[in-house]
């Protein structure tokens, strides 16, 4: 065997061994500190302090007026319809946490500039999503067009939703897929089955999405030894008649 055939091993091998250790960073994420996991896992659900929307709230009527006969009045009278009913989702969703003893909790915030639609300026609800004392992410609603592209209304009262949340992968699957499926049911049909499967197989989607790209080995080195905790999206659609009858529910109480 000549010395360059003893040279190309060597660098082949430690190319496995390189490869190999950067692989091993991915599965083993830097720990993180004890004052994360004890608010996050050893602390008592938070307290929401909600915040007043600030930004178009709708209780002006100048646009809506303005623009009554045209696609656009029809528009802001939708949008400023969606704002005031869904003044109590907050409420409502932190109440169904509390029964089922999730420790999740939404908190409403004063910014209502949604963040994660396209093209801005565009304004809905927005909510610190927190697991005990933690703020792990966001999620905005908007209202929404139904399958015929009316526009939110009592008789459909369609809304999108998008939520964003960082490091999952501390959480078991369930507590994960508990917080999405809650969201997701309060703001769909329950029973309309295909608006139901469509749900579920858009949060697996999400899920998967997390599992895959906390998997995937990349092909830039730095990237490789870098921590990935875990960032899920998930945008629902769906029609929120639960919602209402929570709500309606908790009114009569």
């Amino acid at each position: 065997m000549t010395t360059t055939t003893v040279l190309m091993i060597i660098i082949a091998l430690n190319a496995l061994a390189t490869i190999n250790l950067w692989r091993e960073a991915v599965r083993r994420p830097a720990r993180p500190s004890e004052k994360f996991i004890k608010a996050l896992l050893r602390s008592e659900p938070v307290v929401p302090k909600h915040g007043t929307p600030t930004k178009w709230t709708y209780e002006d009527d100048t646009y809506v007026a303005k623009y009554e006969r045209t696609p656009v009045g029809a528009m802001f009278r939708a949008r400023r319809l969606f704002f005031y009913d869904f003044a109590d989702f907050a409420v409502i969703m932190n109440t169904w946490f509390e029964k089922h003893e999730d420790c999740w909790r939404l908190q409403e915030l004063a910014d209502n500039e949604l963040r994660t639609d396209e093209p801005p300026p565009k304004y809905g609800r927005r909510y610190s999503i927190f697991y005990n004392q933690t703020d792990l992410g966001l999620l905005e609603m908007q209202d929404g067009l139904d399958k015929h592209g009316d526009n939110y209304s009592e008789e459909h009262p369609v809304v999108r939703a998008e939520i964003q949340l960082h490091s999952v992968r501390l959480f078991e699957l369930m507590a994960i897929k508990s917080l999405l499926q809650d969201i997701a049911t309060h703001i769909s049909d329950l029973g309309d089955g295909a608006e139901q499967a469509e749900v579920r197989d858009t949060i697996d989607r999400a899920i998967q999405q997390v599992l895959w790209t906390t998997q995937q080995v990349s092909q830039y080195p730095p990237e490789l030894s870098e921590t990935d905790w875990g960032d899920l999206e998930c945008r629902l659609r769906g029609t929120a008649r639960w919602y209402f009858k929570r709500r309606e529910q908790l009114r009569a109480l």
